[in-house]
C-alpha cells in the first residue's frame, strides 16, 4: 500500500492506496476513523488513477464534511449509567460489587448488568468492565450469527465452510469465495436484526456472485427486499457500533 497526499479544500488529506487482484474497477472508502483509501487493481497506475480522484474531489469534501458534523459517541467511562446498543435499543449499564472472584455480564430487559468482584475500583475495575463487555458481545455475536447464517444460506442455495467473526477496522463483513469463508464484525450484534441479517446476507450472496454487479444486489435483494433501508442505516449509525 502507497499513501499520498490529495488536496481536498485548504488542506491535504492522506490517501492511501489499496491494490488487490479481484478489483476490476477503482472505487473510494472512506473508514469509520475517516481515513480514505483507493481501491484499484493490481497493477494501476497513477496515471490512471488521478483522473478519478480529481472527479471524485468534490463528493469526498462533501462526505468528510458530513462526518466531521456528526455527534461523536459519549466517552466510555464503563461504569453504571453509560448506555450500549444491543440489537438495535440501548442498555444502560450497571456494574453491581459482588462477593465473586470473576467478572459476569448478563441481559436483563433494558439493562446490561455486570457483576464484579467486591474491591474492584479505578482504571482496574473500568478495564475489567470492558473486557468482560468485549467477551460477552462476542458470545452473543456467535451465537446469533450462526443462527442467521443457518437460516439464510439454505434460502441462497450455498454453504460456506466457515464462519468467523472479527473487529474489522474497515468493514462490517468479508467473504472469500476461493476458501468459501465469511467474516463478520462482533459489533453488529449491536445493530437491529434486519441490519445483521443485510450484512449476513451480503456476504452470503457473494458465495454465489464475487462482484457487485448488478446480478449481485439482485440476489441479495431476492431475500431482503427492504435491503437498501437496512444499508442506509449502517451507513447513518454504524459509527455508533462501538465498544
Amino acid at each position: 500500500m502507497q499513501t499520498f497526499l490529495l488536496p481536498v479544500g485548504p488542506a491535504s488529506l492522506p490517501v492511501t492506496l489499496v491494490p488487490s487482484t479481484r478489483r476490476k474497477t477503482i472505487a473510494l472508502r472512506i473508514t469509520r476513523e475517516q481515513r480514505v483509501d483507493v481501491l484499484v487493481p493490481a497493477g494501476t497506475s497513477f496515471e490512471e488513477i488521478l483522473p478519478f480522484l480529481l472527479e471524485k474531489t468534490p463528493w469526498l469534501r462533501r462526505k468528510l464534511a458530513e462526518l466531521a458534523a456528526r455527534p461523536s459517541p459519549a466517552p466510555r467511562l464503563y461504569a453504571s449509567g453509560d448506555s450500549f446498543l444491543y440489537l438495535g435499543h440501548p442498555r444502560r449499564l450497571c456494574v453491581m460489587p459482588q462477593a465473586i472472584r470473576r467478572t459476569r455480564v448478563c441481559l436483563d430487559d433494558d439493562r446490561l448488568l455486570v457483576a464484579v468482584p467486591r474491591g474492584s475500583d479505578g482504571p482496574e475495575l473500568a478495564d475489567a468492565v470492558r473486557h468482560a463487555l468485549e467477551v460477552w458481545y462476542k458470545q452473543e455475536a456467535h451465537t446469533l450469527l450462526a443462527a442467521q447464517a443457518a437460516l439464510y444460506a439454505p434460502l441462497l442455495g450455498v454453504r460456506p465452510r466457515r464462519l468467523a467473526l472479527k473487529r474489522q477496522q474497515t468493514r462490517w463483513g468479508s467473504c472469500s469465495t476461493a476458501t468459501g469463508s465469511i467474516n463478520l464484525n462482533w459489533l453488529l450484534v449491536m445493530a437491529p436484526l434486519s441490519v445483521i441479517d443485510y450484512v449476513l446476507v451480503h456476504e452470503l450472496a457473494h458465495l454465489l456472485v464475487p462482484n457487485h454487479s448488478n446480478r449481485f444486489w439482485k440476489t441479495v435483494e431476492s431475500i431482503l427486499p427492504a435491503y437498501r433501508e437496512h444499508r442506509r442505516w449502517l451507513k447513518k449509525n454504524g459509527h455508533l457500533l462501538s465498544l
